[in-house]
């Protein structure tokens, strides 16, 4: 299991908020085209990779006025999220194909082609899908991921508080936000802009043999939550440093 860690910023200055809600607005927009593009049957058994592939080659990339990380970070994030989506979908689908008489050499075809997502071209399939699988939209525009090797922090005096640098919209260019913790953050970071402060959430795991009692000590530690910032569970291993 992964718990995620979330930092706050401390006394930001405005114009550096200004810069970072800038730079979340046109990554939203970023977000917004995949979902309008790829949200639907378009998308299915289409890769980020093959998303951002396509779009550096048609020029599209060329218009969305961020760092190349940065919006590939978005698609790939989008194109998880449309995925989670659809596989919601699918939870529904299968208990139909389980209450379903029929033969059990059919029931497993079905399952096979839900599973691979080469349900489009069957009927009974496609039919189901469209009931259950609703097309989503975009209302994100105050995110940015970072990768994880883009990931900079640094403490002005021992022992103080983490300051973390964002990158900016040009090469090179960093924000640094102070952040309230002592403790650096790593991995793939996902940075919430929201009433003036800046959030940051990342991913630590836990060690999965870890009490139940232990692990809800872990839960109400200030700064720790469940996996995701929308609360959801992951498998892991390692521990929480």
């Amino acid at each position: 299991m992964k718990v995620t860690r979330v930092a706050y910023s401390r006394n930001l200055n405005p114009g550096k908020y200004d810069l970072l809600l800038e730079q979340a607005r046109r990554l939203g927009r970023v977000r917004s085209l995949v979902w309008d593009k790829y949200g639907s049957l378009a998308g299915v058994g289409v890769s980020d990779r093959q998303v951002r592939d396509a779009w550096m080659a048609d020029g599209t990339a060329a218009s969305f006025g961020v760092l190349a990380n940065a919006w590939k970070e978005t698609v790939r994030d989008a194109v998880a999220d449309i995925r989670a989506n659809r596989e919601a979908a699918k939870g529904e689908v299968r208990r139909r194909i389980h209450g379903r008489p029929m033969a059990d050499a059919e029931r497993k075809r079905l399952y096979t082609l839900l599973k691979c997502d080469q349900w489009t071209g069957d009927p009974l399939l496609c039919r189901w899908m469209r009931q259950h699988w609703r097309r989503g939209r975009n209302h994100t525009a105050n995110q940015i991921i970072i990768r994880s090797d883009n990931v900079r922090a640094f403490t002005p005096h021992e022992g103080g508080d983490v300051w973390l640098k964002v990158p900016g919209l040009t090469p090179r260019d960093y924000v640094a936000v102070p952040l309230n913790t002592t403790v650096a953050p790593s991995g793939t970071l996902r940075v919430i802009l929201r009433g003036g402060r800046v959030e940051t959430d990342h991913q630590l795991p836990v060690l999965v043999g870890l009490p139940e009692d232990r692990l809800q000590r872990l839960r109400k530690v200030r700064g720790l939550r469940r996996h995701g910032h929308r609360n959801r569970y992951r498998r892991g291993h390692g521990f929480l440093p």
